[in-house]
């Protein structure tokens, strides 16, 4: 049996619960950013005081590369802030609920609600495709500023070139990343909130939470070698187009 009491209306408990954890989500996202900023400032600040007094030579290069590091992240975070990362979350845990929310109802195996189906998932891999772009260059301005010797401008942000840009092994990270979140997170919903019974739930939340961590894994890997050697595309003026 359900914990949840009979007659409780779980569409709108589920609402409560993802508009609570989305306002969580998106509001620790920005307070740790803005910890990171300020902590860079801090360590930047201190770096200069340093470098003022330190004699030594090896000692100094030490403080040079950790400068050079910090400031990477602050130029980063200023082409890229957190804040552009918000809808991503939001959307991440809206989907499943959404999907499950109409899942329970009578008419869940109707034609507009396969539509609907259809409609949500696709959202969600276009917020994480425009999410992974960012990421990819947020870490290629950070590390290119740090390497040095590139120019990292233009920086590509806008809506079109989130669209666009970069690779199409990056949309496939975006559709199977779209899958394992909303198998994670349905499986959670679906267990707690629904009338999820057995295993069932527990298989399609590991399942889920097993595509996400090795789609993160491969994702990771691919937007450290980019950031190291971008497309050409990437340098100069040209647009940078799916490649």
């Amino acid at each position: 049996m359900s914990w949840i009491p009979e007659g409780a209306d779980v569409l709108t408990m589920v609402g409560v619960i993802l508009a609570a954890l989305s306002a969580l989500a998106a509001f620790s996202v920005n307070i740790s950013q803005l910890s990171r900023l300020a902590h860079a400032r801090k360590t930047l600040d201190w770096i200069q005081h340093s470098l003022s007094l330190e004699s030594d030579s090896e000692r100094q290069s030490s403080l040079h590369r950790l400068r050079v590091r910090s400031e990477a992240l602050l130029v980063s975070s200023h082409y890229v802030p957190g804040w552009k990362f918000s809808e991503l979350i939001l959307w991440t845990l809206a989907s499943p609920a959404l999907l499950l929310t109409t899942f329970m109802r009578d008419d869940a195996n109707s034609e507009p609600a396969l539509v609907w189906y259809l409609a949500v998932f696709a959202i969600l891999v276009g917020v994480l495709r425009r999410g992974i772009r960012l990421s990819c260059e947020k870490l290629r301005i950070r590390t290119q500023y740090a390497l040095g010797g590139k120019n990292f401008e233009p920086v590509r942000v806008d809506m079109m070139e989130q669209m666009e840009g970069g690779t199409r092994k990056e949309i496939l990270f975006a559709i199977v990343g779209a899958a394992g979140a909303i198998a994670l997170v349905y499986g959670a919903f679906w267990g707690l909130l629904g009338d999820g019974k057995g295993i069932a739930p527990f298989i399609l939340g590991a399942g889920g939470l097993i595509v996400s961590i090795v789609t993160f894994i491969n994702f990771r890997d691919y937007s450290r070698k980019l950031a190291l050697n971008p497309p050409k595309q990437a340098e100069g003026g040209e647009g940078l187009g799916i490649v």
